[in-house]
């Protein structure tokens, strides 16, 4: 692991402390983050771009939808 890891871990244990959570252990945080990885659908770089362009249009569409009904009634 780099060196920054451990830096890392630590300053997010800080925020954690502080607000009254228990403390990530390294090798335990590491452990959680990589089976979530495993868990998740793999999607390339290209693929992001493309599921963040559904989103926009349907949040529009959305919006537009309101706006006409709202403006309808």
């Amino acid at each position: 692991m780099p060196d920054s890891y451990y830096m890392q871990v630590d300053k997010l244990n800080e925020v954690i402390v502080e607000a009254g959570g228990r403390a990530l252990d390294y090798n335990g945080y590491i452990r959680n983050c990589f089976e979530k990885a495993y868990a998740a659908q793999v999607i390339c770089a290209s693929d992001v771009v493309k599921i963040k362009g559904t989103k926009r249009k349907k949040i529009k569409a959305s919006a537009e939808n309101d706006n006409a009904e709202s403006a309808g009634g």
